[in-house]
């Protein structure tokens, strides 16, 4: 019986051995998850990673950094100077990105990507300063960068829903037939937080829950008052 052929994500068909070559155990449990593969089988039944073992992974890389006290070391910044309004942190899951391509599965009506980001952003007197960490949890892919904006250049703060179309393996929590992994296309979308400046927008992945909506009227008020400054 011929082995089942997989797809990394470069799009190159390859081996289960080929796809998992060089992962860490975590790393093979995300790619398992995101490919419709089980984590263990037994006699005529396979175990799948369920959505809370999913975010216990993104949790751990998550918990392995103080994001804030890195990001102000990145932008060379003490909390004081950052105190117009208090410091703002946007994070989620991205399901399209250029730089990481990240995979997507479905499980019930919820999406989960192998790339989550999370960004803070700081208000000073003069600028708006971005950091910006995203990361895959099947490999090492990895993006960490800090951004400066005077207020005087930002056009606007705002937010849109991006949609992209993707292959989305359905991860089920159990199964027995040799055929049961599923995939489909779907159109799948983030929630993303802009910052517009002219010739240039930055955006993140955030969650429109919570506090979200009261944080961006709080941008955006400093941002009206900066404007009438100048």
């Amino acid at each position: 019986m011929a082995e089942t052929a997989y797809t990394d994500k470069q799009g190159n068909e390859v081996s289960l051995s080929e796809l998992l070559k060089g992962k860490n155990q975590e790393q093979i449990k995300a790619i398992k998850f995101f490919n419709g593969i089980p984590i263990e089988e037994g006699c005529f039944k396979k175990k799948y990673l369920t959505a809370e073992a999913y975010m216990a992974i993104v949790k751990s890389k998550l918990g392995q950094t103080d994001l804030k006290n890195r990001a102000l070391q990145k932008l060379g910044l003490d909390e004081d100077q950052v105190k117009e309004i208090e410091p703002v942190c946007f994070e989620g899951f991205r399901e399209g990105h250029s730089k990481i391509n990240p995979l997507v599965a479905k499980v019930g009506n919820d999406y989960f990507s192998s790339m989550y980001e999370v960004t803070w952003l700081f208000f000073g007197d003069d600028q708006v300063y971005v950091y910006n960490h995203a990361f895959d949890t099947t490999d090492d892919s990895l993006i960490d960068t800090t951004q400066e904006y005077f207020y005087k250049d930002i056009t606007a703060f705002a937010t849109n829903s991006d949609s992209i179309q993707k292959k989305v393996w359905i991860v089920k929590s159990e199964g027995c037939s040799s055929s049961s992994r599923e995939s489909e296309m779907a159109m799948v979308s983030s929630e993303l937080f802009r910052i517009v400046v002219p010739g240039e927008v930055f955006q993140c992945a955030y969650q429109d829950e919570g506090s979200a909506s009261q944080k961006i009227s709080a941008m955006k008020q400093k941002l009206r008052e900066k404007k009438q400054q100048h």
